[in-house]
């Protein structure tokens, strides 16, 4: 069977073996594709006749052409033009098998929280800011669901600051799903911001054991309430915790590019529709911003991402799959 219901298995693989979208797979509306005697999972969601899948194939190296080639096989058969997103330099060996194209868009930025951050005149801005948000109030602790003292309905407090952040959204926007913080516990962590005995923030972090990073930040964000740079105060903590628990790498987040890198395989006229709709997306969405947010935070190394095309052409309907899959729209 090629499709079958998410179990724990999946969730264990994304952990072990996913890239630093992967976990996005585990909510909906994701598809879960895998093939019988392959342990391994792909990830994808069906616009028109593009199927996008969201990260790199979850599997183990040695598993990952087989998993690769068994998708390819079902696309096939469904006459279903495959795009994957947010993937790393190894999907190269089948954008040349497949006669593919491949496209670099941003990159994965990770750090390391045992590094001093404070030698710097960037490190003393931060410690400036985190200084700030303490005495406004703020405090930030790692929330591990078994204490009592965090009373009744904890868990929808900070389902409720989520629902803050995305009501005051405004403009143009592009993002993954909101992941359901608490439905997949196996490698999950919470550190919660506090003002007043409110809940006004909350960082969502992820283990991992791909892409020499032990953990991932999947969310950081905080209510339109919450005192000035609360979110530095939240990353701060999380990484000094982590330091001192010995971890040298962790993943902070995806940085996009202010223009396309690299492209390989696409003929001149795909390159510049490419080109043409990243400006266009870029402009009315600035997200290379995030990058200098991120940067404050010790970035010790930056591995390029790509967009995988399994044909080596991109029209419209490959434009309108991916804004449809990164759920473009105007708040």
């Amino acid at each position: 069977m090629d499709q079958v219901s998410l179990g724990s298995s999946d969730v264990e693989l994304v952990r072990q073996y996913g890239g630093p979208v992967s976990h996005a797979i585990l909510n909906p509306p994701y598809q879960i594709f895998r093939r019988e005697g392959i342990p391994g999972i792909i990830g994808y969601v069906l616009h028109g006749r593009c199927v996008v899948v969201m990260g790199d194939p979850v599997a183990s190296v040695e598993y990952r052409s087989q998993l690769v080639d068994a998708f390819h096989q079902h696309c096939t058969v469904h006459n279903w033009r495959a795009i994957y997103v947010v993937t790393h330099k190894e999907m190269a060996f089948f954008a040349d098998h497949y006669g593919g194209a491949m496209m670099q868009f941003a990159n994965k930025l990770v750090t390391n929280p045992q590094k001093k951050l404070y030698l710097d005149q960037k490190g003393n801005r931060l410690k400036s800011k985190s200084n700030t948000a303490r005495k406004s109030g703020v405090t930030v602790r790692e929330y591990d669901g078994t204490s009592p003292d965090y009373g009744d309905g904890f868990e929808q407090k900070i389902t409720d600051v989520i629902h803050q952040w995305q009501k005051a959204r405004k403009g143009y926007q592009l993002f993954l799903e909101i992941p359901d913080l608490f439905n997949h516990l196996h490698g999950c962590r919470w550190f919660i911001a506090e003002h007043d005995g409110v809940v006004v923030g909350v960082l969502y972090l992820l283990k991992t054991g791909f892409c020499d990073c032990q953990y991932t930040i999947d969310l950081v964000l905080s209510s339109p309430f919450a005192p000035n740079f609360t979110n530095e105060l939240m990353i701060l903590t999380a990484m000094d915790q982590l330091g001192s628990e010995g971890v040298d790498a962790m993943s902070l987040a995806v940085g996009p590019s202010k223009t396309l890198g690299k492209i390989v395989g696409l003929g001149l006229i795909s390159a510049f529709l490419a080109h043409g709709f990243y400006g266009l997306a870029t402009r009315l969405v600035p997200q290379h911003g995030k990058v200098f947010f991120w940067d404050q935070f010790g970035v010790s190394r930056r591995e390029p991402l790509y967009l995988y095309f399994e044909k080596p052409t991109i029209g419209l309907a490959e434009f309108r799959a991916l804004l449809k899959t990164f759920n473009f729209s105007r708040a």
